[in-house]
């Protein structure tokens, strides 16, 4: 570009040379590609803002009743604990469970990764939903190959689905392939409704989880189910005191895959605000 310079005390590009400088735009297929992803990137920016919102606001009430709980000495009094996870009102847990498998499908559809959506994805959405969120599924979770499982309760699920007329799961070849039946969007619409307040959470939730390979949402939940069960032993971990409890003590299927993913997920999850604390059901050991 130096050499396009003319001009001796104040060399600078000529505006005929400018002219003739060519420029690559992307093709106006691209373009719009381009847009539609920064504008779902906006929408999702704004659905962020307004979950921290909440939880601030939430997080200020919070501090105004302790304050006003200290100044009338009442917090020495013993209250009782706060239920974690908790059912959701006006819905049995099953038919939540098999509300967010649907919703979670449709994440997938939309964004266009629903070979991804198989038994290990929907176990991982709906431990997450449950361990992170605070939503009952009913499930008891189990230290499995493939991270926190309840394999049991989530083929109740899908019987559930089958015979409401909601959705069908069916194996094809090595995965499982979901069908949506004619009651699938009046499940989401419910779950929706029911949801409240949370669907926003929930939604950002599958969103993420959408876009995880297999094996990505697999360590993802094993590295959280770990990590808040070293917290609900009342410790505070170190990096790799929760690498050891999500790969070497987990199950030997873990050991297949690398220690150094293990540490990517913990500094993801915490750059997210994806992180455990210490609340709700333990992953117990799988009985053989």
């Amino acid at each position: 570009m130096h050499s396009l310079n003319t001009g001796t005390a104040n060399p600078a590009l000529n505006r005929n040379v400018v002219h003739a400088i060519e420029i690559y735009w992307p093709p106006l297929l691209q373009q719009k590609i381009i847009v539609s992803k920064l504008d779902a990137l906006q929408e999702q920016t704004k659905k962020l803002e307004a979950i921290y919102r909440k939880k601030l606001a939430d997080l200020e009430e919070l501090k105004q009743s302790i304050l006003e709980k200290a100044f009338h000495g009442e917090l020495t009094r013993r209250s009782p604990a706060v239920a974690f996870p908790v059912a959701i009102d006006g819905i049995s847990t099953t038919d939540i469970h098999a509300g967010l498998i649907a919703l979670a499908y449709k994440s997938h559809v939309e964004k266009g990764t629903t070979a991804t959506f198989g038994h290990v994805k929907m176990e991982k959405i709906s431990h997450m939903v449950e361990s992170h969120i605070g939503i009952d599924l009913d499930r008891h979770p189990v230290k499995d190959a493939a991270g926190p499982n309840d394999y049991p309760h989530l083929k109740k699920v899908e019987s559930r689905a089958r015979k409401a007329g909601f959705f069908d799961v069916e194996s094809v070849g090595e995965r499982y392939r979901l069908t949506k039946l004619g009651g699938f969007d009046r499940l989401v619409a419910k779950t929706t409704e029911k949801l409240g307040d949370r669907c926003a959470e929930v939604e950002r939730l599958l969103t993420t989880m959408a876009g995880m390979k297999t094996q990505q949402a697999e360590i993802f939940a094993t590295v959280y189910g770990a990590w808040n069960n070293l917290l609900l032993d009342g410790r505070e971990p170190t990096d790799e005191e929760i690498v050891s409890e999500a790969r070497e003590k987990w199950h030997p299927a873990k050991l297949k895959i690398e220690r150094e993913k293990f540490f990517l997920a913990i500094a993801w999850m915490r750059a997210t605000m994806l992180v455990p604390s210490g609340k709700g059901k333990r992953v117990e050991e799988k009985k053989e």
